[in-house]
C-alpha cells in the first residue's frame, strides 16, 4: 500500500482524504487551465514524467500517485487527476452547478451521494462535486445529461479522467463502495430518457396570450442577489417566451415590468443574455404549454365552481358541503385525523383534517419546497357553531408536538397580538403555527385598532417571503434593523360563522389577505356524538413520523435555530402528470378571472400558490422519509380540489354574508347601535361617550356619519345648556 506520508504535501490536493484504492493505482496525471477556441478554460491534462500532453488511451502518459502529487507542485498546474479504464470497475460521477457558496447541496445532488455512499469530493470550481465509486454499468465508456437547466451529470468508466482535489465532503467515507445497483438507477433516471426534440406549438395561440403571461409573471417570485438570482432568471425567461410561446417584442415589456421586483434589477445587457439563452435552450414541451387544458380528470374542476357560486338557486347552502372523498384514507395526515377524531365529543372530519394540515405544515416548515420555491406556510380559518368541536383539533395539534418533543411547543402561539410580536416569535424560532381562537373577532371595528391592519400586512409580506428575508426592527431597539431568513409563519384560525361574518367588510376582501386564506366553513356539515370518544394515547407510529419531519436530514440537515442564514430545504420534484394538472388549474383560474370582479379576481389569482402548498403536505404525508418525497397526480389533485373549493366556498360565503357592505356603511351601522344602545340603557349620550366608543373612527369621519345619520332621520343631536359649555346629546329617532 502506497504510504501517503511519502508523497509529501500538495498545494493542490488534500491528502488526508484520499482513498487509499486511488492511490494505489498508477493511473495519476497533472492538469492545468487553458482557453479554448470558445474562449472558455479547459482542465487539460498532462504526463507528469514528460510534461507533455496526456492521452486517457495511452498508459505512458500515467504515472503514480506519489510521482503525480510531486509534479503538481509545480506552479506550471493547476492539480491532479486520476484516469478511468474498464480493467477495474472504477466509476466517476460528475455533477455540475449542485453546490451553492456556502456548501450546500441541491436536493438531487444529496439523494445521488446518498445512494452511491461512496467517497465523494468538491471539485476545483467549488460549485460542483464528484464521486469515485466501483460498479459494473451498462456504458460504454460514459454519458453525460442534464438533470435540470443548471445542473449537468456525467458518469464515465473508461476514457476519461476526472480532477482529484481531495476536498472530501463532510462525513463521507475515504473508502471506494460498491455501487453497481446505484450506478444503474442513475442510468435508468437521468441518461436513458430520449434526448429532447424540437419544441412544437401547442396548438392555436389565444388571442389574450400577452394578457395572460403579464398576470402570470406577476406571481413568479424576483430575483433577489446571492439567492441563485440567474437560476431563476433564466427560468423566467423560458416560462414567459417559450411557456407562452411569445415573441421577444412582447416578451421585453413583461420582462422589465418583473424586473423592477428583483434586488437589485438586472441590466439590460444581462437581461439580454439571458433572453438569447432562453431562445436557444427553447422547452421540452409543447411551445405554448401554459395554455394548455388537460384537467379534465379533476371531478370538482373551477368551471363547476363558478358555475355554482354565480347561481341564483335559493338552495345553495344545501349544497355547500365539502366533498367526503377528499378526506384523507392513507398516510400521516390519516394517521392524525384518527387520533383527533378518537378524542373528538363531537366528530368533525373536515376540521380534523384541517388541524392535520397545519401540523404536517409546520413539521416540514422551512425544510422543503418545491421546484417554485413554494413552502408549506398556509393560512386556514376554520368555521364552525358553538359546540361543534373546535377545541379538540387545537388541543390535539399541541398534545402531538409536545409528545415529540415539549420545546416545539414554543413554535405554537395563541396570541398575533402584533406585527411586533409576531417578528420577534419567527427570529426566535423561524417557523410559527398561530392557533387562535375567536379568530376575526379583533376586525370588529378594525379601524379602532390599527395594529390590526399591520397585523394582517405583515402576514401578507410572509405569505411570499418563506424562502427568502425579512427586515425588521429589534424589539430592544427601533432603529436597529434584524433580517429573518427564511421565516414560515402559519395560522389556523377558528370561529364561528355568526363571530367571524359580520366583521368582514369589503375592505377585509380587497386588500389581499383574506385571498390568501383556505376557508373551511362548516356551517352545513354538523358534526356527530361520537359515541366510542376514547382518551387514547398517541401512537408512536405518529409520533415517530412527526418527529422524523422535525427532525429531518441528517449529516446533510440544518437545525433552523441555529441557521441565521440562508439554509437550503428539500426541493420535492414533481411528476409530469402533476405539472400537467397544477398547469391547466393556472390556465382555468386565467379564464374565470375578472380583473373587474375584484373580490372573485384575488381569490382566484391565489387559488393555485395554495393548491400547490397543499400538494407538499399530501406528499409529504404519504413519504416515510424523504428519498419518497414526491409530487405526484394524486397529491396536485387532492390539493387543487381543497383549494378550488375553499376558494369558492369564500367568494359565495362573503357574497352572502359579507357583500354589499363597505366600511361606511359599518361605520354608520357602529355608530347608531351605540346611540341605540344608550337609549334603551336611558343613558345621555354625550359627544365625549360616543367618540370613547367609536375611536377608531377619524373625526372627519365621525362628523359626516352624524349629519348623514340625521339626514336619514335616524337620530337627533341636542343641545343640552348646563352650567358650562352646552353638551351635545345624542338620540334615536324611534319609528
Amino acid at each position: 500500500m502506497t504510504d501517503l506520508k511519502d508523497a509529501g504535501q500538495s498545494d493542490t490536493v488534500q491528502l488526508d482524504n484520499v482513498p487509499w484504492e486511488l492511490a494505489e493505482l498508477d493511473r495519476w496525471v497533472v492538469w492545468r487551465y487553458e482557453v479554448k477556441g470558445n474562449g472558455k478554460p479547459a482542465k487539460v491534462p498532462y504526463n507528469a514524467k514528460t510534461g507533455n500532453r496526456a492521452s486517457v488511451s495511452n498508459p505512458e502518459d500515467w504515472c503514480s500517485f506519489v510521482d503525480a502529487v510531486e509534479a503538481s507542485r509545480d506552479s506550471h498546474y493547476s492539480g491532479l487527476g486520476i484516469v478511468f479504464v474498464a480493467e477495474d470497475s472504477v466509476c466517476g460521477v460528475d455533477i455540475d452547478h449542485c453546490r451553492n457558496e456556502n456548501g450546500i447541496l441541491t436536493p438531487e445532488a444529496v439523494n445521488i451521494v446518498r445512494a452511491i455512499g461512496s467517497y465523494a469530493e468538491v471539485s476545483p470550481s467549488g460549485n460542483g462535486i464528484k464521486i469515485f465509486c466501483r460498479g459494473r454499468v451498462d456504458l460504454e465508456t460514459g454519458r453525460r445529461c442534464k438533470i435540470d437547466d443548471r445542473q449537468n451529470l456525467e458518469l464515465y468508466t473508461s476514457g476519461r479522467y476526472f480532477t482529484f482535489t481531495g476536498q472530501g465532503l463532510p462525513n463521507i467515507s475515504t473508502n471506494l463502495s460498491d455501487a453497481s445497483d446505484a450506478l444503474e438507477n442513475i442510468v435508468s433516471k437521468y441518461l436513458d430518457t430520449k434526448q429532447p426534440q424540437p419544441a412544437k406549438r401547442a396548438g392555436k395561440r389565444p388571442i389574450n396570450a400577452v394578457q395572460r403571461a403579464e398576470r402570470y409573471a406577476e406571481t413568479m417570485a424576483p430575483a433577489v442577489s446571492g439567492e441563485d438570482g440567474h437560476g431563476r432568471t433564466f427560468h423566467v425567461c423560458c416560462k414567459l417566451l417559450n411557456g407562452f410561446d411569445l415573441t421577444e417584442a412582447e416578451l421585453w415589456p413583461i420582462l422589465d415590468k418583473w424586473n423592477t421586483r428583483c434586488d437589485p434589477p438586472w441590466t439590460t445587457k444581462e437581461l439580454e443574455h439571458k433572453v438569447a439563452e432562453a431562445v436557444k435552450v427553447g422547452t421540452q414541451e409543447q411551445r405554448g404549454y401554459m395554455y394548455a387544458d388537460d384537467l379534465q380528470t379533476i371531478e370538482t374542476g373551477v368551471a363547476e365552481f363558478h358555475q355554482w357560486y354565480t347561481s341564483d338557486d335559493k338552495h345553495w347552502l344545501e349544497k355547500h358541503t365539502f366533498p367526503e372523498h377528499l378526506i384523507p384514507t392513507t398516510g400521516l395526515l390519516r394517521q392524525i385525523c384518527d387520533y383527533i377524531n378518537a378524542h373528538s365529543y363531537r366528530t368533525q372530519p373536515v376540521l380534523a383534517m384541517s388541524a392535520a394540515i397545519s401540523l404536517v405544515a409546520l413539521a416540514v416548515a422551512r425544510r422543503v419546497c418545491d421546484e417554485m420555491q413554494t413552502y408549506t406556510n398556509l393560512y386556514i380559518v376554520n368555521l364552525a357553531g358553538t359546540g361543534e368541536g373546535k377545541s379538540t383539533p387545537q388541543n390535539a395539534i399541541k398534545d402531538i408536538i409536545g409528545k415529540v418533543n415539549v420545546e416545539l411547543l414554543e413554535r405554537i402561539g395563541e396570541e398575533a397580538t402584533s406585527d411586533t410580536a409576531i417578528e420577534y416569535d419567527l427570529a426566535r424560532h423561524s417557523s410559527m403555527l398561530y392557533l387562535k381562537d375567536e379568530y376575526g373577532s379583533e376586525w370588529r371595528g378594525q379601524s379602532k385598532a390599527p395594529w390590526l391592519h399591520s397585523v394582517n400586512s405583515l402576514l401578507m409580506k410572509l405569505w411570499e417571503r418563506a424562502g427568502n428575508y425579512h427586515k425588521t426592527k429589534t424589539k430592544s431597539d427601533e432603529r436597529k434593523t434584524r433580517i429573518l431568513s427564511q421565516p414560515n409563519c402559519s395560522l389556523s384560525g377558528w370561529a364561528t360563522p355568526r363571530m367571524f361574518w359580520p366583521t368582514v367588510t369589503d375592505d377585509n376582501l380587497t386588500d389581499g389577505f383574506l385571498a390568501r386564506i383556505l376557508l373551511f366553513d362548516m356551517t352545513d356539515m354538523p358534526s356527530e356524538l361520537n359515541e366510542q370518544q376514547a382518551f387514547v394515547d398517541i401512537p408512536e407510529e405518529l409520533v415517530d413520523q412527526v418527529r422524523y419531519w422535525f427532525n429531518y436530514g441528517g449529516e446533510f440537515s440544518f437545525d433552523p435555530d441555529e441557521a441565521p442564514d440562508k439554509i437550503q430545504p428539500f426541493v420535492v420534484k414533481r411528476t409530469k402528470e402533476a405539472r400537467k394538472l397544477f398547469r391547466a388549474a393556472q390556465t382555468k383560474c386565467e379564464n374565470y378571472r375578472d380583473p373587474a370582479q375584484e373580490m372573485e379576481f384575488g381569490i382566484w389569482k391565489r387559488m393555485p400558490e395554495k393548491a400547490a402548498r397543499l400538494s407538499i403536505v399530501s406528499a409529504v404525508s404519504r413519504a416515510t422519509n424523504v428519498t419518497d418525497l414526491q409530487v405526484n397526480e394524486d397529491d396536485m389533485a387532492w390539493g387543487i380540489a381543497i383549494a378550488e373549493w375553499c376558494s369558492a366556498s369564500l367568494i359565495t360565503r362573503s357574497k352572502q354574508f359579507a357583500g354589499g357592505h363597505t366600511t361606511r356603511e359599518r361605520q354608520l351601522d357602529q355608530v347608531l347601535q351605540v346611540i341605540r344602545t344608550a337609549f334603551k340603557q336611558k343613558k345621555n349620550l354625550t359627544k365625549t361617550e360616543l367618540r370613547k366608543r367609536t375611536r377608531g373612527i377619524r373625526n372627519n369621519d365621525f362628523r359626516d356619519i352624524i349629519s348623514q345619520l340625521e339626514e336619514m332621520e335616524q337620530i337627533s343631536v341636542e343641545s343640552v345648556k348646563n352650567s358650562g359649555r352646552p353638551t351635545t346629546i345624542y338620540k334615536p329617532l324611534l319609528p
